[in-house]
């Protein structure tokens, strides 16, 4: 028997996430929209609410200075932005000045940790 809470299915969907990024849960989050995405496609019916909570999601991960996560789910809104929009949308722009951040904070994060390394290897050579 399924129940009716009055909720659309995106509204659902909104509140789970919302509610696993208050938990930092984002694992959970990711899930959840990842899940939304394949039935989006099959269903032929891509939202852009679905492209606005990734984005939100991502945004979570920068906050959490968690860059890989958050660099894998912009990835996927400009890849769905790029379904939705028109090639020159200010949208698709802003997307792709997110993920090129995104990048270069990963970049250079990773510098930052194998630099110790570095200078260990050559102060024993």
């Amino acid at each position: 028997m399924e129940v009716n809470t009055g909720k659309t299915p995106w509204e659902t969907i909104e509140l789970a996430v919302k509610r696993a990024c208050a938990q930092s849960d984002f694992a959970s989050a990711e899930t959840i929209l990842r899940f939304a995405v394949r039935e989006s496609e099959h269903a032929e019916a891509l939202d852009r609410r679905l492209v606005s909570m990734l984005i939100r999601l991502a945004d979570a991960h920068v906050q959490e200075q968690r860059f890989e996560a958050a660099r894998r789910i912009y990835a996927l809104g400009l890849d769905l932005n790029a379904m939705l929009l028109e090639p020159n949308h200010p949208e698709i722009t802003e997307s792709l000045d997110r993920l090129s951040t995104i990048v270069e904070q990963v970049e250079s994060a990773t510098r930052r940790a194998t630099r110790p390394r570095a200078l260990k290897a050559i102060a024993l050579s």
